[in-house]
């Protein structure tokens, strides 16, 4: 049915980040099944080789269909019923069972390189081959780095999609007065709408905010960049210069948010105060716990380590709990205030600068695998414990950051003049 509650302002972003996560996923599939058709010239007898070619097609076909459909459905809900109820459930469990079997995989890739292991004895040839492939050593070694938060932010993105779809069915009846009010009364901004305000004043503000996020997040890029390509071997200076740098954003973040909170609840009037979270706030909240469990392993780290080589690091990860707990209280806070009532170029302004600054954040640590690492292995002891917080709670990170700067910019649109 169509849906007309109140719009997702961040919905066209949200699916062009889909299909960019979906088409990383489907070159991945691509790349193993090219190192499954090189396999299965040198072993046409072994049966696995072909499931392997059966799982890479399906995977396709799975990540192509719910593409298209999320996109189809994108402003409607689903009329509850058995068929639905199965359908949503079992698609997120596969969802869950491709992120997880992602975060395995990487896991078994990173120490499970010889096919002569005991347990990998049965399939010997078919492994070996994989490992020693061409593809797998010129290409597929170097993508992966790159594709795998992509593959596993694809799935958490595609679940949430179809959970808010099934999920709106219930609020829809008891919504749709008082949002057609509103409509009539304020107006409804279309989804398309420019970034940008039309008026040359506001348009001035907001062009000055995307200049402070760039000066806000340009220290910590440029560490970064000297970290990955450069300073590779000496860099124990240019990592405190990272983690000060980090502590620098931080902070920025965390005076402009209390400044947005201290705007809010002095400029707006809640509209609903135990209203339940959405798909999005939920997903939001779980990422965030993905973050502060990273940030409560290197302050544990810095705490029991000498103070005086790990003092960057220590405020570090005390600023960056602090600015998940206040970026994650606004976003999910300001939906229960009637932000149509009155337009705010400051605030606006704030919520550009907060979702410009997440996208970078983002971007950085979707490609973390290649950057500094030598940092991030001495907060966690050794290399062992990096990969598996690499693998476990770095994607967490990386899709609250995702996560963060779509609902931020769904809060710009809502109040920008």
């Amino acid at each position: 049915s169509e849906n007309t509650e109140t719009k997702d302002y961040s919905m066209n972003l949200r699916i062009i980040f889909l299909w960019l996560f979906g088409l990383a996923v489907i070159l991945q599939s691509a790349v193993n099944f090219a190192i499954d058709l090189e396999c299965v010239q040198k072993f046409p007898e072994e049966n696995i080789i072909y499931i392997g070619f059966l799982s890479s097609s399906v995977l396709v076909l799975f990540i192509i269909l719910q593409m298209g459909a999320i996109t189809y459905f994108r402003n409607h809900y689903f009329n509850k019923s058995v068929q639905i109820n199965f359908a949503v459930v079992f698609i997120s469990l596969a969802n869950f069972g491709l992120w997880f079997n992602s975060v395995v995989s990487n896991l078994n890739d990173t120490y499970t390189t010889n096919p002569n292991i005991s347990h990998m004895i049965i399939f010997k040839n078919a492994t070996s081959c994989y490992f020693d492939s061409k593809i797998q050593h010129a290409l597929n070694s170097k993508l992966t780095p790159f594709l795998l938060p992509t593959r596993m932010e694809f799935f958490i993105l595609a679940s949430s999609f179809f959970i808010s779809f099934w999920h709106s069915s219930s609020k829809q009846q008891n919504c749709h007065s008082r949002v057609i009010s509103e409509e009539l009364i304020h107006g409804v901004c279309d989804e398309t709408t420019a970034l940008l305000p039309r008026s040359t004043e506001n348009r001035a503000s907001h062009v000055f905010a995307i200049m402070i996020s760039i000066f806000l997040s340009l220290p910590t890029f440029l560490t970064w960049l000297l970290l990955s390509f450069v300073y590779k071997d000496d860099s124990d200076h240019l990592n405190t210069a990272y983690e000060i740098c980090h502590c620098f954003n931080s902070l920025a973040i965390i005076v402009i948010v209390y400044i947005t909170f201290d705007n809010l609840s002095r400029r707006y009037i809640i509209r609903e105060n135990h209203r339940p979270l959405t798909t999005s706030e939920t997903i939001l909240v779980f990422s965030s716990a993905g973050v502060v469990a990273y940030s409560t392993y290197g302050l544990l780290f810095a705490l029991q380590s000498q103070v005086s080589e790990h003092m960057a690091a220590l405020f570090r990860n005390i600023f960056w709990i602090l600015e998940t707990f206040l970026q994650t209280s606004l976003l999910i806070q300001c939906q229960r205030y009637v932000l149509s009532e009155k337009r705010s170029k400051l605030l606006s302004s704030f919520a550009l600068v907060i979702t410009i600054t997440n996208l970078i954040n983002w971007f950085l640590y979707s490609v973390y695998q290649n950057g500094p690492t030598e940092g991030r292995e001495l907060i966690v002891g050794n290399k062992r414990n990096w990969a598996y917080v690499k693998t476990i709670l770095v994607p967490l990170l990386i899709f609250y950051r995702f996560t963060s700067a779509m609902n931020s910019y769904s809060l710009y649109n809502q109040i920008k003049p």
